[in-house]
């Protein structure tokens, strides 16, 4: 049988110690743990400073929202105010129109009278003068 090749590594590849192996991973954990920690208390800093942002931009957005329902009722307020005044502004033009029908109608009546006293004077001249056309 022929020698079966055995692979040995060579002789400056040496390999650390099990026991110094265990406590190079434990010191680079903790070290790993320490950052963590640096940079988790980094991320809390962070987020209180994003809630107290977010809590500032709430109270400012209920703010925002009471003003706009104040300016929405002010608007409605408005509107009503502003119907009243169109009934209002209707009727008035009803009464002009009314008043402009009075008018016409007095004038009709005023011409209606004077062509009445026209003929009656008229009426009256032709009576005085057949009454005298039949007095000798």
């Amino acid at each position: 049988m022929l020698p079966v090749p055995t692979r040995q590594p060579p002789a400056k590849a040496r390999r650390t110690p099990f026991w110094k192996r265990i406590r190079v991973r434990s010191s680079v954990r903790r070290a790993q743990v320490l950052a963590e920690s640096a940079s988790n208390e980094a991320i809390l800093s962070r987020l209180e400073t994003v809630e107290g942002q977010l809590s500032a931009l709430e109270d400012a957005l209920a703010l925002r929202f009471d003003q706009m329902d104040q300016r929405f009722n002010r608007m409605w307020e408005i509107e009503d105010q502003l119907d009243q005044v169109l009934r209002l502004r209707e009727k008035v033009e009803s009464l002009l129109a009314a008043a402009q029908d009075a008018r016409d109608s007095a004038d009709a009546m005023r011409r209606t009278l004077r062509l009445l006293a026209v003929l009656t004077v008229v009426a009256a001249v032709l009576v005085v003068l057949s009454v005298s056309a039949l007095l000798p």
